[in-house]
């Protein structure tokens, strides 16, 4: 969110100055048709920020309102590529990467098994992809970032199907996760943390929507006060 406000503290400086030391004062017709393309630019910036705050505020919504999926079952049961939130924990079947670390952040990027085992109520989950973005994980004296065995996680991604080519389940659709990002802690305390995250981004959006209309009017409103205080002039010169 730092970044959608850099950016329409940005915006909002540019327009600023295009409005106070070019289109304050009576501006010409070329004045005006020379702020034009700058406006364009600003307000499509704005635009652009408005979307970004937009994917913010879709993804903190899906955590509030989707229904969380807690056994193999139902996960099994929805289809491919269908978004899920997971909420379980980590199993201890997984190995360890570190210490007692089943998965870490270090100084240099994230260490994760190729497939990380979820334990849910009535089996295993395995998120197969070590790209995820981390939340809320605990800090150890070195400042790293970890998840231990048994530590309750909720993950948002995507569900994968596939067919086992080998083994016993030779034949039979495999279901993985394709995580996106991997919050450390309760169902509760994630949402607890959305609700209260969600209001930001919202007013960004009516920010950023606001400004871009405003900003890309600004010549239009210029000339026309331009064009009132010329046939003002002319009257009055007509009047003397």
């Amino acid at each position: 969110m730092a970044a959608n406000i850099f950016i329409l503290l940005f915006c909002g400086t540019m327009a600023w100055l295009i409005f106070h030391f070019q289109l304050r004062r009576s501006p010409s017709p070329i004045q005006i048709r020379r702020a034009i393309p700058f406006c364009l630019v600003l307000s499509l910036f704005l635009l652009f920020n408005a979307l970004l705050a937009h994917v913010g505020r879709a993804g903190l919504a899906h955590i509030i309102h989707s229904a969380p999926v807690t056994t193999q079952g139902a996960l099994e049961d929805d289809p491919k590529d269908n978004s899920v939130l997971l909420v379980g924990k980590i199993s201890p079947e997984n190995g360890h990467l570190y210490r007692n670390y089943v998965a870490y952040v270090d100084d240099t990027h994230l260490w994760s098994p190729t497939e990380l085992l979820i334990e849910l109520k009535d089996g295993v989950a395995i998120v197969d992809n070590d790209n995820y973005e981390t939340r809320n994980w605990t800090y150890d004296t070195f400042r790293y970032l970890h998840l231990a065995a048994n530590d309750p996680v909720v993950v948002i991604g995507h569900i994968q199907k596939g067919t086992y080519m080998l083994g016993s389940k030779k034949g039979k659709t495999s279901t993985t996760i394709q995580a996106e990002i991997i919050y450390a802690g309760s169902l509760e305390e994630v949402v607890d943390r959305a609700k209260s995250r969600i209001t930001i981004p919202t007013v960004l959006v009516t920010v950023n929507l606001t400004a871009s209309g405003v900003i890309i009017l600004l010549p239009l409103f210029c000339w026309i006060c331009t064009k009132k205080n010329t046939e003002v002039e002319i009257a009055e010169l007509r009047t003397r």
